[in-house]
């Protein structure tokens, strides 16, 4: 059922059906692949979107945890810098408290100490001096004698003149 003419060709009924079909069927397969193609290149951009997105986000989350972690060590440093002057500050002050108690008791213990040493000192100075008084008892009669025996030699020397 078909004829070619100079300018046109004719078919008959079931001729042109079949090449209808036949027409039909490519271009709904053709059709099926423009669409799948272009739902895949729709979906890979899709894709590609969001994982540029996810990558985006996922930058700035770790720009927020890298400051927040930084943020936390400073604020250890920091704490860790005032609990050392803190201790130093007490364990100051402890120091200059013991040192305190230590200068009261060695200043008590050596004023006694000085005190107890004076007084012995002191003793022993009394024991010289009455020892001192009674050694010298005898040598101060004999002068006292000795005086008395000169005044009476001089008084003689004076009346023979």
């Amino acid at each position: 059922g078909i004829q070619v003419g100079k300018t046109k060709v004719f078919l008959r009924r079931r001729a042109f059906d079949i090449l209808e079909n036949m027409r039909k069927a490519y271009i709904a397969t053709a059709t099926v692949k423009i669409q799948a193609l272009a739902r895949g290149f729709i979906q890979q951009r899709t894709f590609t979107e969001h994982c540029e997105s996810s990558l985006q986000l996922q930058c700035w989350v770790r720009v927020i945890i890298a400051e927040r972690k930084v943020q936390t060590v400073r604020e250890l440093v920091n704490a860790r810098k005032i609990q050392n002057a803190y201790r130093r500050y007490a364990g100051r002050r402890y120091y200059l408290c013991v040192l305190s108690v230590t200068r009261w008791c060695q200043r008590l213990h050596r004023g006694a100490v000085g005190r107890a040493r004076y007084d012995t000192l002191n003793r022993v100075r009394k024991t010289i001096t009455i020892q001192k008084f009674w050694r010298g008892i005898p040598h101060r009669r004999r002068l006292q004698k000795m005086k008395v025996s000169i005044i009476i030699i001089q008084c003689a020397v004076r009346q023979k003149l």
